[in-house]
């Protein structure tokens, strides 16, 4: 049983999409999904392209997708509506729609990984030279 009401729940989509589709493709495609997500009277939050990784196993024969994630909320009928889309669409290789229990959790850029994790080793470099220094006194 859902915690939310029944008119708007909130939905993620992952769809991963050949290296070789043109990005005005895949914008048109999102334009789609926020149309059916506003048609179905839910509101549409962000889209992400999360841009090209490889793929575990071949599929379709690419070994390489380009990943878009959709958080959207919506009525309990939008994710079937939006199924229905994917599998018409033929450059949509793997589609996944889940309800979310949470805020989203994004990953991280890698950029912005990398300034965090050097902001966190000149305060612990400190700190660990005065120990020492204080040891050997």
């Amino acid at each position: 049983m859902s915690r939310y009401p029944l008119a708007e729940r909130p939905y993620e989509v992952l769809f991963i999409c050949p290296v070789e589709t043109p990005q005005a493709t895949i914008d048109g495609l999102i334009e789609k999904i926020k149309e059916i997500i506003l048609k179905e009277k839910g509101t549409f939050r962000s889209a992400q392209n999360w841009g090209r990784r490889r793929l575990t196993f071949p599929i379709k024969r690419h070994r390489d997708g380009q990943y878009i994630y959709v958080d959207f909320n919506g009525s309990p009928a939008t994710p079937s509506t939006l199924t229905t889309l994917f599998r018409v669409t033929d450059f949509v290789l793997r589609h996944m729609i889940v309800e979310r229990e949470e805020a989203p959790i994004l990953p991280t850029p890698p950029a912005q990984a990398s300034e965090a994790a050097r902001e966190k080793t000149p305060e612990t470099a400190p700190a660990a030279a005065s120990e020492g220094a204080s040891l050997k006194s």
